[in-house]
């Protein structure tokens, strides 16, 4: 019982501790959601996002520290989610995105 509630204490301060990625995962979501409001041709699905998400995890695993790993995470899936989304865009609607 005890080792079970100290798994549990563990978890919760482990998943806590990736809310930062969590939120500005979703923000950016939520920013490619609103892309169609640009041109109707922008539409994104949440598979393709998760995607992008799994892959800036497996991208920071390689290049950081335990300590730096959340920010990390942030900084690959800001990148990958620029990266990916502006091969769909036309060139002049990019600029808009990065801003």
């Amino acid at each position: 019982m005890e080792s079970s509630i100290n798994a549990m204490k563990k978890i919760n301060e482990t998943r806590d501790s990736f809310r930062p990625c969590g939120k500005i995962a979703a923000a950016l979501f939520f920013v490619l959601l609103d892309l169609y409001k640009i041109n109707p041709m922008y539409q994104f699905s949440l598979a393709w996002y998760r995607e992008i998400f799994t892959g800036s995890i497996k991208d920071a695993k390689q290049n950081a520290q335990n300590q730096e790993k959340i920010q990390t995470i942030i900084k690959c899936h800001i990148i990958n989610v620029y990266r990916y989304t502006c091969r769909s865009l036309f060139e002049r609607h990019k600029l808009l995105l990065a801003f």
